[in-house]
């Protein structure tokens, strides 16, 4: 509630107390229990009328109710939403009393929607309440339709008695309430404190006066338009069963009721989102009398309530609370007592955004790959929560590729040129290739970073590299598509182990068939994510070739994408002497 002063103030505490004695006849009518409910529904009538009654006022003081109006509007048919809901639920015998809620609502509603003064709201409103009577009407109709026909039911089953009993029979007729006809005169009078009804011909035992049906709160006294009134001994001197200040103030005299006080709120000064906050008030009643805690959580969430223990003279209360956006949010807490007095406070969080955990994996080159100079290479990598990175090749030198590039990209393309000069000058001596692991760090946070598992090597421009690739591959889900994996610029190559590596969820390989170097013998583990292939020749090969043909099938979840690791575990010639070629991995995309 937004409402501080005057009439506004007591016109939401009614719609809020309004709301706590709804509840309390949805769990009266759910659990059969009449009498409870019918009270339940003369406070929840009192509370709306006052509501209605001090948003009218505020009104007609030249104030700006507008919020107010339509608040009350649209909190009572949800009233009307959640009883017609009940009313579809509990035993017939408890229907009369929702259906009295329900009325009460409806009532509650019409008389809100008259101090809606925008146009277009008041239309929107006056089209829910259309379409919640209809409902309700509807709800009603077939109430009355199922009573008729057990009656038409019961009238057929005593014709049918008379017809077939051997001898006369006197039959008591059977008693079927009809809606809407005023009961018969009760056989008993109502007793001190009992409440009866003047449309239900109630009477009150001898010496028994009727006073109004009213209660006070927040020094306002508040009575039912349903025709209800109370049996007592006003008058006597004495404050006795069902009276009080309202309907009979010459005996009740007017006590003061000391509100709550409120002695500690502990909570949290800042939150992150989706972390939980605790936040523990401590208060007492001057009476000794129970408490009832309430908290809005300043973001439109519905009021929690917890009942503190009464034998208790410092009371407590724990809350938590998660929010799911960042802001900073103004929290009130209520403390109210059993005469309705209110103690309130306030406290304010600030919720910053949730931590996001930063990582980067470097994909390639991760080890064992040749790259030579005055060619171009995908450098690949992973991240999440970084924005930008920097890619080194030395990081004791701080020799670079490239700085303050878009960590989303996951790509770098890099063409080496003059690396192995630049070790040379470096370690005094000629080189024909130099072993380096690449480095990629934040830009924003060098301590977050990932290198190469192990070294690859760049090559000397002008020497011949032999290379070990597989293509790109974009494929719609759950297709199939055959890549090459080729070897070009090899001399005298007699044996060749290859391991192609994958993510199972993105991609997984149906076959592989031999390329034009002759047989190959493969393993497929789709499980592992990984297939195996080995291929010899004793006579060696000399050229470039394809070394298998591999066929692949996408996943069938879309807007995935992973890398095809070449993993070269031997190549070698025919005298086994150790070839380093080139590794060139491929990606694979789902569209």
């Amino acid at each position: 509630m937004f409402f501080t002063f005057g009439a506004e103030k007591k016109a939401a505490k009614a719609l809020n107390y309004a709301e706590e004695k709804l509840a309390e006849a949805k769990a009266m009518a759910e659990k059969n229990k009449t009498e409870p409910l019918e009270r339940a529904n003369q406070k929840y009538q009192g509370y709306l009328n006052l509501a209605n009654q001090k948003t009218q006022e505020a009104k007609e003081q030249g104030k700006d109710v507008e919020e107010l109006a339509v608040l009350l509007t649209e909190v009572t048919l949800k009233h009307q939403d959640v009883l017609v809901r009940v009313f579809e639920q509990i035993p017939e015998e408890a229907k009369a009393g929702i259906k009295k809620a329900i009325e009460i609502s409806s009532k509650g509603s019409e008389q809100a929607v008259e101090a809606v003064e925008g146009p277009e709201k008041k239309e929107e409103l006056l089209l829910k309440m259309q379409e919640m009577k209809m409902r309700m009407e509807y709800q009603i109709l077939e109430l009355e339709e199922r009573l008729k026909a057990a009656e038409e039911r019961i009238k057929e089953l005593e014709e049918k008695l008379r017809k077939e009993a051997p001898f006369s029979v006197a039959l008591k007729p059977t008693e079927v309430p009809a809606i809407g006809v005023p009961p018969e005169p009760p056989k008993k009078c109502i007793g001190e404190g009992e409440t009866g009804s003047i449309f239900g011909y109630d009477i009150c035992c001898p010496g028994l006066t009727k006073i109004a049906n009213s209660w006070s709160t927040d020094n306002e006294c508040i009575a039912p338009t349903d025709g209800s009134f109370i049996c007592s001994y006003c008058g006597n001197g004495v404050c006795g069963k069902g009276e009080n200040v309202c309907n009979c103030p010459q005996d009740c005299k007017i006590v003061k009721n000391l509100p709550p006080v409120i002695d500690d709120l502990q909570a949290p000064s800042q939150l992150r989102v989706k972390e939980e906050g605790i936040w523990t008030i401590r208060a007492h009643d001057p009476e000794g009398g129970p408490l009832t805690y309430s908290v809005d959580w300043g973001e439109y969430l519905p009021i929690v309530k917890e009942m503190a223990p009464p034998e208790k003279i410092i009371q407590t209360a724990t809350f938590s609370h998660t929010y799911t956006r960042a802001g900073t949010y103004t929290i009130r807490f209520t403390v109210t007592d059993d005469h309705q007095q209110k103690a309130e406070t306030s406290v304010t969080v600030v919720v910053i955004p949730e931590e996001v955990e930063k990582f980067i994996k470097v994909i390639s080159p991760n080890g064992g790959e040749s790259w030579q100079e005055g060619n171009t290479y995908k450098i690949l990598w992973n991240s999440k929560g970084v924005k930008a990175v920097d890619i080194v090749y030395n990081r004791a030198k701080g020799w670079t590729v490239v700085t303050n590039y878009p960590a989303e990209k996951g790509e770098y393309l890099w063409t080496p040129v003059g690396i192995v000069k630049q070790y040379e000058g470096f370690v005094g001596k000629d080189l024909s290739k130099v072993d380096l692991k690449i480095s990629i760090f934040d830009s924003e946070n060098l301590s977050i970073f990932d290198e190469s598992d192990d070294y690859f090597s760049i090559v000397e421009s002008g020497v011949v590299a032999s290379t070990v690739s597989i293509p790109d591959a974009t494929v719609y889900s759950g297709k199939t598509v055959t890549l090459p994996i080729s070897i070009a610029g090899v001399t005298k190559l007699g044996a060749a182990t290859i391991w192609l590596s994958y993510d199972k969820d993105v991609v997984t390989v149906d076959s592989v068939a031999d390329g034009n170097m002759g047989t190959v013998i493969y393993a497929i583990y789709n499980d592992e994510g990984v297939t195996k292939m080995t291929w010899f020749d004793p006579y060696g090969k000399t050229g470039d070739y394809i070394f298998a043909n591999v066929t692949l099938r996408a996943a069938t979840a879309v807007d995935l994408s992973y890398i095809l690791d070449l993993n070269v575990k031997e190549f070698v010639d025919t005298s086994f002497v150790p070839i380093t070629p080139t590794v060139i991995d491929g990606t694979f995309k789902v569209e």
